[in-house]
Parts: structure tokens; sequence; C-alpha cells
């Protein structure tokens, strides 16, 4: 007992707070708006049509999944022992904090746009398949894959234990990242990367289409940098390689 079920199969849903003691279940063929929703197990969001889903805060104590089709756009999300998994199939998304303690993953058709994004005990998987990505932050414990099909930004970035894989099909801007394990980024157009620096790993950056400008790169089983136009670089450091 104690979980909420509340469906549309034809309108909308709008709710201004809810509480259950246990799941939470809502889906609708039309808008989803919520205000503040907590549930201390998991909570799920399915919008079929496409009016997308709104929210002002979302927070659980297991997993959170939101699919939709339409734009959407959600405020602090943030599972305490779950993962956080949002995706909009058809359309943009655009979040502010997210928090998944077993890992963040978020989807869209359209533009990517994100606050600060952390998972203290796994991955962040961040992608835009027809679209750009723009990240505030991201802090995760294994892995951060971020991808894009046009520009990518992603201010400041930082995996305690893994790897950084970055993708980008135009731009890339970053003022710094850090990762244990190797930082890799792949971009076609000019490529700002900031200080990148890896305690354990290879630093491999690529520009195949435009300029590379690093500042301090620094990475203990080497550095790899590869561009089509001009590189400007400051310091480049390889521990052991």
């Amino acid at each position: 007992g104690g979980s909420l079920v509340v469906s549309s199969a034809a309108g909308g849903v709008k709710l201004t707070s809810a509480t259950a003691t246990m799941n939470m279940d809502i889906s609708a063929a039309g808008k989803i708006e919520l205000g503040t929703i907590t549930v201390p197990g998991s909570l799920l969001l399915n919008n079929t049509g496409t009016g997308g889903v709104t929210t002002l805060a979302l927070s659980a104590g297991g997993n959170i999944t939101l699919d939709a089709v339409g734009n959407t756009s959600v405020g602090a999300v943030a599972s305490s022992a779950g993962i956080v998994d949002l995706e909009s199939s058809g359309g943009t998304l655009t979040t502010t904090t997210v928090s998944g303690a077993a890992g963040v993953a978020l989807k869209s058709s359209g533009k990517l746009v994100t606050g600060a994004l952390t998972s203290l005990n796994a991955g962040i998987n961040a992608v835009s398949v027809n679209d750009a990505v723009a990240i505030t932050s991201a802090k995760a414990k294994t892995a951060l894959l971020a991808t894009s099909k046009t520009g990518m930004t992603l201010s400041s970035y930082a995996v305690s234990a893994g790897t950084a894989d970055l993708t980008s099909g135009l731009t890339f801007t970053s003022t710094s990242g850090a990762a244990t394990g190797g930082v890799t980024l792949n971009a076609v157009g000019n490529a700002t990367v900031g200080a990148v620096s890896s305690t354990a790993g290879i630093v491999a950056l690529e520009s195949s289409g435009g300029t590379l400008t690093p500042t301090t790169e620094s990475g203990a089983a080497g550095v790899a940098l590869k561009y089509s136009g001009n590189q400007g670089t400051g310091a480049l450091t390889s521990l052991k390689a």
C-alpha cells in the first residue's frame, strides 16, 4: 500500500503537490504539470503525447524515471539511492540540478540544457540526439559520457574513480576537467578545453575540423592533442609517459 497512481488516457495531468508513502506513477497523453513531488520509493512520469512535462521539484528514495515526447522542463531532481533517468524523445530537455546516487541519464531529441549534475556512486550519461548540449557542471564517480549532435558546452567536470568521454558534433567549450582515468574529447569544430587532468590515465583531445585551444593539460599516462586548424597551448605534462 501507499502507492499513488494518476492517469489520463486522453488529457493532461496537473498537480500542485503530491506525497506518497511508497511509489508514484503518473501518466498522461497530454501535458503533465507538477509542483513539488516527494516519494520514499520510485517515481515514474510517462507523457505519451506531445505536451511534454514541467515540474518544480522531484525527490525520491528510489529511481526517478521520466519519459516524454514533447519539450520538457524540470526543476531540481534528486534520488537519494536510485537512478535518475530523464528523456524527451521528441523535444528539448531542460533541468536545473540533477542528483542520482546510483546514476544519472539524460537524453533529448532537441537541445539538452542542465544545471549541476551529480552521481555520488555511479556515472553520468548526457546525450542530445539532434542538437546541442549545455551542462553547467558534472561530478561523477565511475564515468562521464556526454554526446551532442551539434555544439557542446561543459563548464566543468570531474570523475573521481573513472573516465570522461566527450563527443561533440560541432564546437566544444569547457573551462576545466579532471578524472582519475582517461579523458577523451572528440570534436568536429573548434574546441576550447581549458585545464584538463588525469591522475592515472591519458588525456586525448581532438578537433577533427577546427582549432584546439587548451590551457594546462596533464595526463599521468600521456597527453595527445590532435587538430585540423591552429593550436594554442599552455603547459603540457605527462608524469609517466
